[in-house]
């Protein structure tokens, strides 16, 4: 039943009418192993952003991730790797508590973005991804270390 709810269109999906969809490439796989469970880097799913927005880089609900044509066909791996750590928090999380504790933190927050505690964890392990030149760390066991900060 849940592999059902997770495959499932969502609201995005339907408004955009054609959906493109694919898998992580051999080589994105391959380059995010180090951080990333084998079984999540197979069951996540990139689609492109509807036009109506295009100008958000990056939208993740459950495992699909959602890209702007401009990322998908661009340099994409540090904004992949980003939104994969919300495929994480969705796993630990579930989908309405991930919801929940996003608005909150987005109101608690004044309504800034970059507020969000789920947002702020996402863009702290992006920037270590970034400065560890090929270093791995386990984003799971980062995520479940913090779960009681969100």
């Amino acid at each position: 039943m849940r592999a059902e709810a997770e495959t499932a269109p969502c609201p995005l999906e339907r408004a955009s009418g054609r959906v493109k969809i694919r898998g992580l490439s051999e080589q994105e796989r391959l380059h995010l192993a180090a951080f990333f469970e084998p079984a999540l880097l197979e069951r996540v799913r990139l689609r492109r952003l509807p036009r109506p927005l295009a100008a958000v880089a990056g939208i993740t609900l459950r495992s699909t991730v959602f890209l702007s044509r401009r990322w998908l066909e661009g340099q994409h791996l540090p904004l992949l790797f980003h939104e994969l750590v919300h495929v994480v928090q969705y796993q630990r999380l579930g989908l309405w508590r991930f919801l929940w504790r996003y608005l909150r933190g987005w109101a608690a927050g004044g309504f800034r973005y970059r507020a969000i505690p789920l947002e702020r964890h996402a863009y702290e392990l992006q920037g270590r991804y970034l400065a560890g030149r090929g270093r791995g760390f386990r984003v799971a066991a980062e995520v479940e270390a913090r779960l009681p900060d969100y």
